[in-house]
């Protein structure tokens, strides 16, 4: 099983498929404007577009270009642990310690209309955005005057590592001990972890600050999950539906939030015999099995 299956854990950043409308608001399709008003064809707007024409915003003057220099958007990443609804009689929890390297973000048209809009790349540079709920991490700053007016309808994310501790029961004959069990996946190759350069699929993982050498087996993405992962030439990458309209001649700033929902979001299968159905049970060589582990949902929306 390839390492790089625990991206999922981002976002999701970080667990892309078509998501209910009803559920996932502006992503899916009851997208807001700048001003946190339903835009009237369901996109959301990265500053100012006209969401109904698809040009850019009345009132823009001759000189919008001018301005638009000092204009910036800022791009977040934060989380919640929102009570979710979960039917798959899995047993569950939260995440705790959750970061994510975050390395670029791009915009893509999969109707091949428009190039592909890089909106940030770190290279092999990474921010790293914690994902414990409450968190709020600004990933990049943009200037406006470098994006390109268009309609996108797809994310792609760099990502560099993936970290996360879950709470585990590890059971060494005739004693039992609780402790946080940490998993460190590295997806990209030349990221710095930890004081050294790490490439694709280097991992780690501790029980307390016992190192395991039979880590933890983490699921692909499951069916239905929010997230794509890609793997090219070394790298990963996380991609996600979007619904955004592009305009670089606004002159006032604008926050793009990406919310995750982490709710019990690390889910395995509960091994009676093993322990606790509250506790993820482990002994020196085996583990309950680990179904899915990823972001329920997420949010899109713009101040």
């Amino acid at each position: 099983m390839r390492r790089a299956a625990l991206a999922s854990a981002m976002l999701g950043i970080l667990s892309a498929c078509a998501l209910d409308p009803e559920t996932v608001g502006a992503v899916s399709g009851t997208g807001t404007s700048g001003t946190g008003e339903p835009s009237s064809d369901g996109a959301s707007t990265l500053g100012g577009l006209d969401t109904t024409s698809g040009a850019s915003s009345e009132g823009a003057d001759d000189d919008s270009a001018g301005t638009a220099t000092a204009t910036v958007v800022n791009v977040h990443l934060t989380a919640t642990a929102e009570p979710w609804k979960h039917n798959d009689g899995l047993a569950g929890q939260t995440p705790h310690g959750a970061v994510t390297g975050i390395r670029s973000l791009t915009l893509l048209d999969t109707g091949g209309r428009l190039d592909p809009l890089v909106v940030f790349d770190l290279g092999t540079e990474h921010v790293a955005a914690p994902q414990d709920p409450g968190s709020d991490t600004v990933v990049a700053t943009v200037p406006v005057s470098g994006l390109v007016l268009g309609a996108y309808d797809r994310a792609r994310v760099g990502v560099s590592f993936i970290q996360f501790s879950v709470m585990a029961t590890a059971h060494l004959d005739p004693l039992q001990q609780m402790g946080p069990l940490e998993a460190v996946y590295v997806l990209a190759d030349d990221t710095m972890f930890d004081g050294a350069v790490r490439q694709l699929g280097w991992s780690r993982f501790t029980f307390g600050s016992v190192a395991i050498n039979n880590p933890v087996e983490i699921p692909a993405p499951p069916r239905g999950s929010p997230f794509d992962l890609i793997e090219v030439d070394g790298a990963s990458f996380l991609e996600f539906d979007v619904s955004l309209l592009v305009d670089p001649s606004i002159d006032n700033d604008v926050n793009v939030t990406l919310q995750l929902n982490v709710h019990e979001s690390f889910r395995w299968q509960d091994i009676e015999r093993m322990g606790d159905e509250d506790a993820f049970d482990i002994t020196p060589t085996t583990f309950e099995p680990v179904l899915r582990v990823g972001a329920n949902d997420y949010s899109l929306t713009f101040d």
